[in-house]
């Protein structure tokens, strides 16, 4: 099953049409699941928002994301991000995300930003 977590980062690119997002849609076409954090609708409404574009057009976008709404603390998930450097909150909270949806098998699962730091902790952490 290929799966790919998506950091807002990429959402917004590809939201903003910037530099290179044809090249990022045709990669996110590759995986038959595509998931993050609900943290992800608020970051690309307050993008859209800064932008001075209306909200309510952040729906489409989202609408081809599988959110997912842990019932639990991941405050061990983090715990782990953290343990691979420092990484901001947010950022954090998307690599935990990805932590426990993955499980022991990270090698399973593409964690897709744009972010440098966050795509290096994700490496540390044994996602693609």
């Amino acid at each position: 099953m290929s799966v790919c977590y998506l950091d807002t980062s990429v959402l917004v690119a590809v939201s903003m049409q910037e530099t290179g997002y044809a090249t990022l849609i045709k990669r996110l076409l590759r995986y038959k699941h595509i998931v993050s954090h609900h943290l992800i609708e608020s970051e690309l409404i307050a993008t859209f928002s800064r932008e001075s574009i209306d909200p309510v057009l952040a729906r489409k976008n989202l609408e081809l994301i599988n959110l997912v709404f842990p019932a639990h603390s991941l405050l061990n998930e983090i715990i782990e991000v953290q343990s691979h450097g420092y990484i901001r909150g947010a950022d954090a909270l998307h690599l935990a995300t990805a932590v426990w949806i993955a499980g022991e098998d990270r090698k399973d699962l593409t964690f897709l930003t744009l972010d440098k730091l966050q795509a290096s902790s994700a490496k540390a952490l044994g996602f693609k």
